[in-house]
């Protein structure tokens, strides 16, 4: 049993006076009430009793709905079936979208987000006693359009709950206090309370035969605040006060008051874990107790559950995708393989945020395992195990029509059961307290039958989102000494030491945050929750005076730097002591400790085995090879000998690679219309501009048709309007041109380096009148000639087109394709085009030592003959150049932050 802490804030003596003298003590909350309990039951463990009375301790508003209960069964209030809050959050979401489709009224941005401020506002209003059916009070919702459109919602609300003969716990609040006269009177004492609704307090004077409050007793406790950098050192020192207090003898009593739950908790559970050893193993044995749980859909296990039925939507979210391949509560055989590896590659490719669920299912068996894969599908079996179960239930149908919640509830168990969920690994103790949750859970949900219509999927889906969401997972752990609780669990309580997080003067007191359904002026003149800054500053003054009496040692403090924003110290703090504290260390002593221990052993160990016959033969890589080896010897031999690219990005329009490639493709189709620079000089503005619209027009259809759905119309009409623009101004560089012809486009070319192949296609290549060709690569994006130069040239893409090519190369050149930068960027024997530099020796300066053409060619054979032989070799370190690493994606491979000879 957990050690009762010394400091006392009721007088027991009074306490057991009071309950033996059978007065009902009420509180404000379940854990104040569970607390005075215990402290009852140690009053009378002291004076040796083995049976003693039950003591009448509960919370108010608990207390006050068993009178409601006791006035049904008395005959004296028509008996309504109570709404659950996840019942009522759906009543309100359904006359919202009716008000809304029946008015056209504004949209709604987060209809869910309303749906839950219109509940706390009609809660507000009933527990204030504000009487809606008085023409005054209407009339002052009627000037503003937000509190307007509230009145209607919350009549619709509730002619649907009189329909349905339910009632909310505020609307049976109000029936009883219409008939508490005629219900036994019960002496009531009270405890704990800041402050009463005026509907409650209105209760406890009509239920009570006599009333009394009992005050906070005893002198506040020794008070110091303390300063840190940040929230992760505010908390890592809460953590490590935490165990130090555990280890001193006494089994003090110890608090934590966490304002932030939702955010923080995760954050300081795991530094608790860190400081009590209960990261591994131990993990179910931390001696912490936290008073609110996690919101259901938090919890890893119920987490995976709802995404495993996501997989049935018409379209698959990419990260639910890659998260179930990697999840040990889903039973897939083949999560390891390369097939899964490339099917995540296929998906990644596709540059999409959400697929289509059928496209999915096609690339999933269609993958298929390589040769040297353990999981191999069994015989007669096709691709991967996630495609064969998605096809399965797609082709069961059980998912298709409407039903009742409870009806989808039991589909919803047999899909998970098709998955495999909960998986084949064993669980423990809190996740088995969590499974049987999301049992309980399911349960509760088909309670929605009472007001929802039959649903199809989709909407099922989207209805155990929110109810997940708004339901609150809380396993069961052992009583312990060590308490994290919220800003108002904590007054009343006692403890030996008290902790209290997060006293920024920007939370302490909260700002003022009045409910937009409700008019201010009224919110303020009622001293409502949040209606003004007035108020929240008497709310946190008052819980503040509570906390100094919960223990003898109460620390508070604050962090200077909030998510980047410079804070203060709260203003109720300004009696404390201040505390000069040193930073906590963030990473884990015990690490650190190793870390100084360790006697590490570096060997450098660059050089891959030389690529063999078998090896050589499957590599494939154009200019691109050769353009990593030069980058960095690590990129080329990750790419392509291991096979290893980083996954490709989303985009919500097409990426830059895809402009590039429906750039090149439209520029295709323009220059097999127009074939010659005689041709174009020819051509009428309107014949010349119908052959660009005719051109894109060609090259959209190569657009992979998911992308083209996926984008929509309307976004391939702005991408007409763009290229149409760009072209016309590229044509009238083309025009500024000598005479040529237009050879060869998309030409393949092939080059022997030593022993390895490079198989490469030129953008286009121009014939000029004495029989010189010109290659040009089209670019999108900035160029420059300099990308050419030096032992390892950035770009060798075009320099190994020159030293493919048996005829002439009159020059190279990128034609550089950007709103109003079009423009030859390029170099040669002889000035091709504008732009096209033929002074070799200036432009190349010092980078390389050549005086023309010539000598150039010359030293890029030499250059590229020399990175074609280290990638045989096998040349493998980590040596970027320049800036290659911006755009790399290897570095978790290549840890090149371990490398700072090669950053430099």
């Amino acid at each position: 049993m957990p050690h009762t802490a010394t400091q006392h804030v009721i007088d027991h003596n009074v306490l057991e006076n009071l309950l033996a003298d059978g007065y009902a003590l009420l509180t404000p909350n379940l854990r104040l009430a569970r607390s005075l309990t215990e402290q009852w039951t140690h009053i009378q463990q002291a004076k040796g009793l083995a049976v003693w009375p039950s003591a009448l301790i509960s919370p108010l508003e608990s207390w006050l709905l068993k009178q409601w209960h006791n006035a049904v069964d008395e005959g004296l209030l028509v008996p309504l079936l109570p709404a659950s809050p996840a019942q009522l959050q759906e009543l309100w979401q359904e006359v919202i979208d009716q008000h809304q489709t029946a008015t056209q009224g504004y949209a709604l941005i987060r209809p869910t987000g309303a749906a839950a401020l219109a509940s706390r506002a009609r809660d507000n209003l009933v527990r204030w006693s504000v009487d809606l059916n008085q023409p005054a009070c209407r009339q002052q919702f009627l000037f503003d359009e937000d509190c307007s459109a509230f009145f209607a919602w919350q009549a619709l609300l509730t002619q649907k709950l009189n329909a349905l003969d339910m009632t909310t716990n505020s609307d049976s609040l109000q029936a009883l206090l219409g008939c508490a006269h005629k219900l036994p009177q019960q002496k009531i004492a009270l405890f704990g309370f800041d402050e009463i609704p005026p509907l409650l307090s209105a209760l406890v004077d009509a239920l009570g035969e006599s009333t009394v409050t009992l005050a906070i007793l005893g002198e506040p406790g020794e008070c110091k605040v303390r300063e840190y950098a940040d929230k992760r050192a505010e908390l890592a020192a809460v953590a490590q006060w935490a165990k130090m207090i555990s280890d001193r003898p006494g089994n003090a009593r110890v608090g934590i008051i966490l304002p932030e739950m939702q955010s923080d908790r995760s954050s300081l559970e795991y530094l608790l874990r860190r400081e009590f050893d209960c990261l591994g193993s131990n993990y179910t044995s931390l001696p912490v107790n936290f008073s609110a749980g996690i919101s259901m859909d938090r919890v890893p296990l119920v987490r995976d559950a709802v995404r495993i039925l996501g997989m049935s939507r018409s379209r698959v979210d990419l990260t639910d995708i890659v998260a179930l391949l990697r999840s040990r509560f889903v039973t897939l055989s083949d999560t390891n393989t390369s097939a899964a590896i490339k099917f995540i590659r296929r998906l990644f490719d596709r540059g999409e945020q959400t697929i289509d669920a059928g496209e999915v299912r096609y690339l999933a068996s269609r993958s298929s395992a390589a040769l040297n894969d353990k999981d191999l599908p069994q015989q007669g079996q096709q691709g991967l195990h996630i495609g064969r179960i998605m096809l399965e239930l797609f082709s069961q149908r059980n998912l298709l029509g409407k039903a009742l919640p409870s009806e989808w509830a039991d589909r919803f168990s047999d899909t998970l059961n098709a998955w495999g969920w909960p998986g084949g690994g064993p669980l423990d103790s809190i996740e088995y307290q969590q499974l049987k949750g999301w049992y309980e859970f399911l349960d509760q949900f088909a309670a929605f039958d009472q007001v929802c219509s039959p649903m199809n999927f989709e909407a099922a889906l989207q209805l155990l989102n929110r109810a997940t969401a708004g339901a609150t997972s809380q396993p069961q752990t052992p009583e312990s000494n060590l308490q994290v609780l919220g800003i108002l669990e904590a007054a009343g309580q006692t403890f030996d030491h008290l902790w209290i997080v997060g006293m920024q003067a920007g939370q302490w007191p909260a700002a003022a945050k009045p409910n937009p359904f409700i008019p201010v002026h009224m919110q303020r003149e009622l001293k409502m929750p949040q209606a003004s800054a007035e108020r929240e500053w008497s709310f946190a003054s008052n819980l503040m005076a509570q906390y100094l009496h919960c223990a003898a040692e109460i620390i508070a403090s604050y962090s200077v730097q909030n998510q980047g924003v410079p804070e203060k110290g709260s203003s109720l703090l300004d009696e404390f002591t201040r505390v000069t504290v040193t930073a906590p260390d963030i990473v884990n002593p015990q690490w650190i400790a190793l870390q100084e221990a360790s006697q590490p052993e570096y060997f450098v160990d660059d050089c891959a085995p030389a690529l063999d016959k078998e090896e050589l033969a499957v590599i494939r890589g154009g200019s691109g090879l050769l353009e990593d080896q030069s980058q960095c010897p690590f990129r080329a031999f990750a790419k392509r000998r291991l096979g290893i690219q980083p996954l490709s990005e989303h985009e919500i329009a097409l990426s830059a690679a895809e402009r590039g490639t429906l750039l090149h493709d439209v520029l295709y189709a323009l220059w097999g219309g127009i074939g010659d620079s005689d041709t174009l000089a020819a051509m009428s503005a309107v014949a010349l501009e119908s052959l660009i619209a005719t051109s894109i027009v060609q090259g959209l259809e190569k657009v992979a048709v998911s992308r083209r759905n996926a984008l929509g119309v309307t976004y391939f009409e702005l991408e007409t309007k763009r290229l149409s623009t760009l072209l016309a101004e590229w044509v009238e560089v083309e025009k500024k041109r000598s005479p040529f012809v237009v050879l060869a486009r998309e030409q393949e070319i092939e080059l022997q380096l030593s022993a390895l192949s490079i198989s490469m296609r030129a953008d286009r290549i121009d014939l000029m009148p004495d029989g010189a060709q010109f290659i040009i690569d089209y670019k999108s994006g900035l160029c420059s000639v300099g990308d050419w130069l030096g032992e390892r040239p950035a770009k060798p893409q075009l320099p190994l087109y020159a030293l493919a090519m048996e005829e002439t190369v009159a020059g190279l050149s990128y034609a550089q394709i950007r709103p109003d930068e079009c423009k030859y960027i390029g170099a040669g024997q002889i000035e091709v085009a504008e732009g096209v530099r033929a002074d070799t020796e200036k432009w190349v300066k010092d980078k390389m030592p050549v005086k023309d053409w010539e000598d150039l060619t010359e030293q890029w054979q030499d250059n590229l003959e020399r990175l074609a032989q280290e990638f045989l070799r096998g040349d493998s370190s980590v040596n970027p150049l320049n800036n290659s690493c911006t755009f790399c994606g290897l570095q978790p491979l290549c840890r090149i932050d371990e490398h700072p000879a090669a950053r430099s």
